[in-house]
Formats: structure tokens, C-alpha cells, sequence
């Protein structure tokens, strides 16, 4: 078989503007996925830290615990109101991009979002007492 320039040349600039593309996409899809990564990192942040400055503030407000264990040594009716908020929507709705995360990230990001949830369950339970 002989080697037809029309052909031939064609052939090697078919092939050279598939290989090219598919390049360009891998590289532009990269890209985008870093985008996205570093998106979540920052959106994961700012809740955090908003969750920190709630408890922040949550905690400078409690009255001494010398006053609450007196409150409550005068009559088991009194019972002093706790709220707990925090907002893990973002924590809670992106579940896969944690496996972007390093391990160590990833387990204090969990285990404080844990801490969050025991909190406000120990919140809940207190208030179910109260209302009684």
C-alpha cells in the first residue's frame, strides 16, 4: 500500500484534532472540577465559622454556674431556656465532596459536626423536661 499525501496527511490531521480535543476537555474539565473543590472549601468554611461565632456568642451569654445550679436548687420548676442553632446545609447537601478533603480535614469536619448534633440533642432533651 502506498502513501497517498491527501489521504494520508488527512488521516494524521483527523487523528492529530481528536487527540487535541480530547486533551482540551480532560484539561478544561480538571479545571472545572478544581473550581468546584475549591468552591466547597470555602462554602464548608464560612459555615463553620458562622457555627463558631453562634456558639461564641451562645456561650457568652450563659449566666455563671454557680447561678444556674442556685436557680435550680431553689425549685426543681425553674428551668433555665437554652437554644441551640447551627446550619449544616452545606455540610449535609455535599457529602461526596468530603472524599476531597485530607483524611485529618475530613474527620474534624465530621466530628464537629457531630459535637453540633449532640449538642442540640442535649438541647432537645432538656427542653422536652422543661415542658413538663
Amino acid at each position: 500500500m502506498q502513501w497517498d499525501p491527501k489521504i494520508g496527511w488527512g488521516l494524521v490531521a483527523t487523528l492529530f484534532v481528536f487527540v487535541a480535543g480530547y486533551f482540551v476537555r480532560w484539561m478544561l474539565d480538571s479545571i472545572a472540577e478544581r473550581r468546584q473543590i475549591h468552591r466547597y472549601y470555602v462554602a464548608v468554611l464560612h459555615e463553620v465559622e458562622r457555627n463558631l461565632d453562634g456558639i461564641e456568642k451562645a456561650v457568652a451569654g450563659f449566666p455563671p454556674l454557680a447561678a444556674v445550679n442556685a436557680l435550680l436548687a431553689a425549685s426543681a420548676a425553674y428551668r433555665p431556656h437554652f437554644i441551640s442553632t447551627y446550619s449544616s446545609k452545606i455540610f449535609e447537601t455535599n457529602g461526596a465532596m468530603l472524599t476531597t478533603l485530607p483524611s485529618i480535614v475530613a474527620n474534624d469536619l465530621i466530628g464537629f459536626y457531630d459535637r453540633l448534633e449532640f449538642i442540640q440533642a442535649n438541647v432537645d432533651a432538656f427542653e422536652r423536661r422543661a415542658s413538663k
